[in-house]
């Protein structure tokens, strides 16, 4: 019994629902929502027969009790009638087309055989009486069909315990209904909860009675079937049978006149269904042949609509067609049979009762049921039954549909059938609703269920190896192309005679399914055909093939083969990072503030093709993951939110790792990865505390209110965590240390106007002539972890504690005069001087002059003073000038007197230093070729040479920038922040390789752009650097010879055969990559700096020999030649040798001597795979260490014939000894 919950309001995990029957202590059946039911409907609790009370029982109500309070919540009480028996009990002789409990007798005076039923004996009407049947009950309801015409009798006490006869009386109204003709008699029975009697046969057996009421009615039609007459038809014996109408017209009317010829007969049907419903049929004219017999055919659908009920069937004789000068008598047909035919439907995942979990979607077909109707409910039920009485359940209602062909089908997706993983047996099953009453006035529909299915969702422990289908590539692919007439399948497993295998072939595309069960009667692996269609009608798709072998109730299952089927996918390029530069790949920040761009291209990128790009630095907030569908122009796009790029900016860069998947059905097939270096920031701002942003902090000026400021930086985010401190030494020579802030959130204001704390009012008590530095980090990745942050660029001010007693300095060569000037470099570099001049300055002073630069470093000369009250310090050889270009410098001086304790300090002069014109600055070239000109790579080989000319006031440790830009192309930078040396400084920059990849990657006749930049103040900030004048060339491509891919990397399993070095596994594109080359001139040559590691022909094809890494150079025959390499890394390379013969102990304690071990299963497929016609050993089965079972104290394990691909499992007992190999997964080629 199934009892429903609806859905109670406020409801929670842990809440109990429960249902009581005639006992308010005990429920007879209770359930618990558990996690992820929270949001059903509807509750279903399942009570066993054995709780269920019968006859009337009270109280019968719900209960809910909530989880936590215990809170508890009744439904109103209702008293239930319960009956598990039918009227008539158990046919006991259900071989019968009737109930043989079920009698029926006609009065004395009608039950001759000669009997007829006249119109006066019909007035007195029919009493029937009816023998009293097993289980009988008060209520029961008698259906009685005179002729087809209902006559009902409910069931007193005293008939139902026996006591008084149970007689039916027919009126003679229903009499005179019934007509004339060979009537039939019959009857059913149902009770008071509406259940029939039965239960294969609901019906008594039919009694005949002929009746003549009408003497101007013809003689009755005959019904035959298959020539036959026969009125009691058994539909389930004859439904291919052949049923006709014969029709015996008299050779005179009624009246006395011959029947005209060219007379016509129309037949009527007049039908009662089962359920009581009815239906006229009129068959088409047929022509009369008075006194003879006509025949005309009655379909077989006629008949199946009526099963278990009964049809009256008659005829008029008309002349002309429509004028009516006759009618019969009828006849009543009774049909009996099966009224529904619901068939279990069928899962395409099931294989042998079970279901992987993991299966994308199940998909349920049905079949062809009865009864059926396109616009007819179907509902689709899962359910499994829970201890205690718990009922978890899954339906879905469509309507029937159009039928077969194609099949119907239902798809059940994860999210609906999870619930019932590991919860044992699964009843699936079918419902048909048609809408019609099952009695009159009950107002319940007929609903029709169908057989039961009976499956479990839980985990596949595979036994058996895989099967194979003939043609599948390395990637799991088959392409139809490859497939001639028929897909070959083999089962490898070395099956035994009574063996029965069942497979499975389940796939993607309508009616791409199939299986079969084979009865295995010769030892050994199996192999059989599949029809072509089943891999075309899954093109574009997924075919996922698997195996189960029932051997003396034990049923062992295969691994899953899954197969994409369409054209081969081939060798997949690795993915590219646009706003990136290519060997080395590298990402600045700066070139993705808007985000990256992950650009996938491939070949044989189909429209079905969904490709999931990954983006992957710090997990979460630093990796993005998207899935697009594939296009007919085979390239595709992936964003990157700036926010994901920014989340992993590193002080020291990050690595990031840049692949795609191609998802074909459950195949996720990679591409080689893209390892990118993402840099660090050089745009950093630099603390600055407001009004002051020069070297030297004057403290006197400080008023309390200033700020410190740090502008807004790339990638800033409200959720990023920041670091402030102030270090410097406070006027006794203690330590100053503030922090300003420890892991603080940015917040969203700090991120749109950028952070500014109050300057701390203890820099008034540092000590004069001391350092203070104002560091900053934020954490990009939005962790509180410090080691993590990003240090932006250091403040450092020198502190001027006291005020300036003594007027500022002076530089020479400017016109601007007071404590803020502006000098242009290039007129004092021969004779860089500043002056000193104040009143009272003698011979015993001792004057010290300070230059503070902007890095916050300091350059100092002293000289003694002069009566005359001016100095002058010539700073020219001290080059002071080489690191104030384009920045701004602080004068100050200091005097120490005789007999004054402390020096005294003059104010600041504030001198900015202006850039050096263009004009005076060198242009940079690439091979010495002049701006304006064409740059063909055919005139050199190798990469280009990048050179910049000694330029004015150039100096050691200058830090330098190289970059080549081009339209539609990432920028190449030859070199970023480089620190010049002496050499260079007296020079200029020769020979800097740039690079040839990246030139021959511009567009031919493109135009490329040089840049060039000098920081002569010695910061790592490119925009506080002095940019030269650029360099513009036109470039020509020639026949430059081009060769990709320019990086190779095999890391699929191979295994090398140490004893057979000549023979190598079969070339497939996991162990071989074609390089390719264009341009140049043929031939090319190909060579290889370790062969043993890769090995690569004349054709340029690389194969994998072992691990290592090595360097493949191709040569044209160009004068000079080109010359391009490739780096092949290799890995995953094992070596195997043969390791004898013996039993599974001997053999494995010898390859543990060798300091090498025993292959698994798995590695010993993929060795017969690589080497399947060729091994050189010897034909036999090989031990692996990969164990089967323990029984009884004994292991059995895997062996794999090397030779053949065969498998079986031994166990390990002296008495079996085989070969082996022994496998080195370690060796690494010099």
């Amino acid at each position: 019994m199934l009892i429903t919950f609806e859905s109670w309001t406020q409801k929670q995990v842990g809440d109990t629902y429960e249902w009581y029957m005639g006992d308010r202590r005990f429920p007879v059946s209770w359930g618990e929502i558990f996690a992820g039911q929270e949001t059903q409907t509807r509750y279903q609790l399942s009570v066993l027969r054995e709780h269920v009370p019968l006859g009337s029982v009270f109280p019968c109500y719900g209960l809910v009790r909530r989880s936590g309070s215990g809170t508890e919540i009744t439904s109103e009480e209702q008293t239930w009638f319960l009956k598990d028996t039918r009227p008539g009990g158990v046919d006991q002789d259900p071989g019968l087309p009737y109930h043989s409990a079920l009698v029926l007798h006609l009065p004395e005076d009608l039950s001759g055989p000669d009997a007829e039923l006249d119109s006066d004996r019909a007035k007195e009407g029919v009493l029937i009486p009816i023998d009293h049947y097993p289980e009988a009950f008060v209520g029961d309801t008698i259906e009685l069909y005179w002729n087809g015409h209902l006559v009902e009798l409910s069931l007193d006490a005293d008939q139902a315990e026996g006591l008084t006869p149970i007689e039916v009386f027919v009126p003679p109204d229903v009499i005179t209904l019934g007509g004339s003709g060979l009537l039939s008699i019959r009857f059913r029975i149902y009770d008071l909860v509406l259940n029939f009697s039965g239960e294969v046969q609901q019906w008594s057996e039919v009694v005949n009675l002929k009746s003549n009421l009408d003497p101007n009615a013809f003689m009755r039609p005959h019904f035959l079937v298959d020539g036959v007459d026969n009125n009691n038809v058994d539909f389930d014996q004859y439904a291919q049978s052949h049923f006709e109408l014969e029709v015996i017209v008299p050779t005179r009317l009624s009246n006395g006149a011959p029947t005209p010829a060219g007379a016509q007969i129309v037949a009527t049907i007049e039908g009662t269904r089962a359920d009581k419903t009815k239906v006229t049929l009129t068959l088409p004219a047929f022509a009369a042949r008075p006194g003879r017999s006509a025949y005309t055919t009655v379909e077989n659908s006629i008949l199946e609509d009526l099963i278990n009920g009964s049809m009256r069937i008659s005829y008029k004789l008309q002349f002309p067609l429509g004028t009516e000068i006759g009618y019969s008598a009828g006849l009543s047909v009774t049909v009996f049979g099966t009224v529904s035919n619901m068939p279990a439907v069928e899962i395409e995942e099931n294989e042998g009762g079970l279901i992987d979990p993991a299966a994308p979607y199940l998909k349920v077909n049905f079949p062809v049921f009865m009864p059926y109707n396109p616009n007819y409910p179907v509902t689709l039920r899962f359910e499994a039954h829970q201890p205690g009485g718990g009922l978890v359940f899954y339906e879905q209602t469509q309507q029937a549909g159009a039928p077969p062909p194609p099949t119907r089908f239902r798809i059940v997706t994860p999210a609906n059938f999870a619930q019932f993983v590991g919860l044992g047996p699964i009843d699936v099953f079918y419902r048909v609703n048609d809408g019609v009453n099952t009695i009159q006035e009950a107002d319940v529909l007929t609903v029709r269920e169908s057989e039961h299915l009976i499956v479990e969702i839980g985990e596949r422990r595979a036994d058996l190896p895989a099967p194979q289908i003939e043609g599948v590539d390395e990637n799991d692919n088959l392409n139809p192309a490859d497939v001639i007439f028929q897909a070959n399948v083999t089962l490898p497993y070395a099956f035994l005679p009574g063996d029965t295998v069942v497979w499975r072939w389940v796939g993607s595309g309508a009616e791409g399914s199939t299986g079969d069960t084979i009865n295995v009667v010769v030892r050994g692996e199996i192999s059989f055909p599949v029809d072509r269609k089943y891999v075309d009608l899954n093109n574009n798709g997924v075919i996922r093939l698997s195996y189960s072998l029932i051997r003396s109730g034990q049923t062992l299952r295969s691994e899953t083969l899954d197969v994409t089927v369409g054209k081969a996918i081939g060798v997949l390029p690795r993915p590219e990072v646009l706003e990136a530069s290519r060997h080395p790949d590298q990402l600045r920040p700066e070139a993705a503030t808007t985000g990256a761009t992950i650009e996938v291209s491939f070949l044989n990128m189909s429209p079905s093709d969904r490709i999931m790009a990954l983006f992957s630095g710090i997990p979460g907030i630093g990796t993005y993951e998207d899935t697009q569908d594939g296009n007919t122009s085979r390239t595709l796009h992936f964003d990157v939110p700036r926010e994901v790029v920014g989340a992993n900016v590193l002080s020291e860069g990050r690595l990031i790792t840049v692949q795609y998947f191609v998802l074909r059905g459950t195949r996720k097939i990679p591409s080689p990865i893209l390892d990118l270096l993402l840099l660090p920031l050089t745009t950093l701002p630099i603390p600055t505390i407001e009004g002051h942003d020069s070297p030297v902090l004057v403290v006197s000026q400080l008023t309390g209110q200033e700020r410190t400021l740090i502008y807004s930086w790339l990638f800033i985010h409200r959720f990023q965590r920041i670091w402030m401190r102030y270090e410097g030494i406070y006027d006794d020579d203690t330590t100053y240390i503030e922090d300003t802030y420890s892991q603080n959130l940015v917040t969203p204001e700090g991120e749109s106007l950028g952070i500014m704390p109050p300057t701390p009012p203890d820099l008034r008590k540092l000590k004069d002539g001391s350092t203070l530095t104002i560091d900053f980090w934020a954490s990009f990745d939005r962790s509180t972890n410090k080691t993590n942050a990003v240090h932006f660029r250091q403040r450092t001010y020198t502190i001027q504690a006291l005020s300036g007693d003594l007027p500022h300095p002076f530089i020479n060569g400017t016109t601007d005069t007071g404590p803020n000037v502006t000098v242009d470099p290039l007129p004092i570099e021969h004779n860089t001087t500043v002056t000193v001049r104040y009143t009272g300055m003698s011979g015993r002073d001792f004057i010290t002059l300070v230059l503070t630069f902007s890095d916050g470093s300091s350059h100092s000369a002293g000289l003694p003073g002069l009566d005359g009250g001016t100095v002058v310090f010539n700073l020219t050889a001290d080059k002071v000038l080489h690191r104030s270009v384009y920045s701004t410098v602080c004068l100050t001086y200091s005097v120490a007197r005789t007999g004054v304790p402390d020096p005294i300090p003059s104010q600041v002069q504030t001198v900015w230093v202006n850039a050096i014109p263009a004009a005076d600055l060198p242009q940079t070239l690439v091979n010495n070729v002049n701006d304006g000109d064409t740059l063909d790579l055919a005139s050199f080989a190798g990469d280009a040479k990048g050179s910049v000319s000694k330029w004015p006031l150039s100096d050691e440790d200058q830090l330098t920038w190289m970059v080549l830009s081009a339209e539609g192309i990432e920028d190449l930078t030859v070199f970023e922040g480089k620190a010049i040396n002496a050499t260079e400084a007296a020079n200029g920059l020769k020979d800097q390789a740039v690079l040839r990849s990246w030139l021959a990657r511009v567009p031919n006749n493109s135009q490329i752009t040089v840049k060039f930049w000098a920081a002569y103040n010695r910061i790592n900030d490119k925009s506080r650097a002095v940019a030269f004048p650029s360099t513009q060339y036109t470039l020509a491509l020639g026949n430059t010879l081009i060769v990709w891919p320019d990086r190779i990397r095999h890391s699929s399993y191979m295994y090398r055969l140490g004893d057979y070095p000549n023979i190598v596994a079969t070339s497939t594109s996991r162990n071989t990559t074609q390089v390719n080359v264009s341009g140049g001139t043929a031939p090319y040559r190909f060579s290889s700096s370790k062969s043993n590691v890769a090995a690569v022909d004349a054709n340029g094809a690389v194969s994998t020999r072992g691990n290592g890494v090595a360097i493949i150079s191709i040569t044209d025959s160009s004068s000079p030649p080109q010359v391009r390499t490739v780096t092949a890394s290799i890995e995953n390379v094992i070596w195997v040798y043969n390791n004898g013969s013996g039993t599974f102990d001997q053999m494995f304690n010898s390859a543990v001597d060798r300091n090498m071990s025993l292959p698994y299963l798995e590695q010993q497929k993929l060795m017969q795979e690589q080497y399947a016609g060729r091994w050189p050993m010897a034909n036999n089965y090989y031990w692996s260490r990969s164990r089967q079972r323990e029984e009884f104290g004994i292991e059995f394990f895997w062996t794999t014939n090397l030779a053949s691909g065969v498998t079986a499992w031994f166990a390990n007992v002296p008495s079996n000894t085989f070969n082996a190999v022994a496998i080195d997964q370690f060796k690494y080629e010099d």
